[in-house]
């Protein structure tokens, strides 16, 4: 039989990279049918009793892919419903009782989640790395740098963040917090259809661990400003508008190397509010914003 090829998680993960964000509460069995008819040319009788049979196995998809997803703080397209996981939603959708209160205006800021996306993806690679120093900005970063764009030792940009006030201990007079910093530095891929892989991340912590000891081939021209001290943390960062292959996400785990993928970043700058123009996405004044970043003096 043909539904025996269909595998529960294939289902699973066509339905999460595809519903609507604001769909709103809807009966999982329908979804999968909806998947089988429209993917798989299913009858609608043969597509119900596949729903049916599948249903346990495609909401352990779904759940799985939550279990991943949460953590890692990314953002996924879907939640079940509160009262019922029988139903599946956008996860941007606005119950009634959630109107007027912060998290209605945070979800509808992330309805342009695909119009962000799509956004990055058509930056060119320096426009990328613009972007990132503006993240930096975005993080908190006072005066992130961009380095320049050929001979830039293995760095696109850093910046330093200063922690004070930060620690839920702020004051309007001198505290101990102004002392703690962590630098952040990293490195940009824009990518169309190449996966990152272990060779990049490993590019990456050598080319910082280098700078770190001074270790450079332009006397230190393209890293002027990051100097780190023997005890100063480093985050690492690796920005990408590719994918991660699970070899790379392995060894982010386990290094504590920060890799963003496209989602992550147009979660960033959908919830930052990077070029709305009355309140909606707008493309042109987003890339003026990547363009102040390139533009601005490192």
């Amino acid at each position: 039989m043909r539904s025996n090829r269909v595998r529960s998680l294939a289902v699973a993960e066509h339905i999460a990279a595809t519903i609507s964000l604001a769909e709103p509460p809807t009966r999982v069995v329908d979804l999968i049918a909806g998947v089988m008819i429209i993917e798989h040319s299913f009858t609608p009788d043969e597509a119900a009793e596949f729903a049916e049979q599948r249903l346990d196995g495609v909401k352990r998809g779904l759940e799985s892919i939550l279990d991943v997803a949460t953590p890692s703080g990314t953002f996924a397209r879907f939640a079940f419903n509160s009262s019922s996981d029988e139903h599946l939603q956008g996860s941007c959708f606005v119950p009634p009782e959630e109107e007027g209160t912060p998290i209605a205006d945070a979800k509808r800021r992330r309805l342009d989640f695909d119009e962000y996306g799509a956004f990055l993806r058509g930056l060119n690679w320096r426009q990328f790395e613009a972007c990132c120093r503006g993240i930096l900005a975005l993080l908190g970063c006072k005066d992130p740098r961009l380095t320049a764009s050929a001979n830039d030792q293995g760095i696109d940009f850093f910046g330093r963040l200063s922690l004070e006030g930060r620690l839920d201990i702020s004051s309007h007079l001198p505290s101990p917090d102004r002392r703690l910093e962590v630098w952040m530095v990293g490195q940009a891929k824009h990518y169309s259809k190449t996966r990152v892989s272990t060779p990049d991340l490993r590019e990456l912590v050598g080319s910082v661990e280098l700078a770190r000891t001074g270790a450079v081939a332009d006397d230190g021209r393209a890293l002027q400003g990051f100097e780190p001290r023997v005890c100063d943390p480093v985050f690492y960062l690796f920005l990408t508008t590719g994918s991660i292959s699970a070899d790379g996400l392995r060894l982010l785990a386990a290094s504590g190397v920060v890799g963003l993928d496209t989602g992550h970043i147009a979660t960033l700058l959908t919830d930052a509010g990077i070029g709305l123009r009355d309140g909606d996405f707008d493309a042109t004044a987003a890339l003026a914003w990547v363009d102040s970043n390139l533009n601005s003096p490192s």
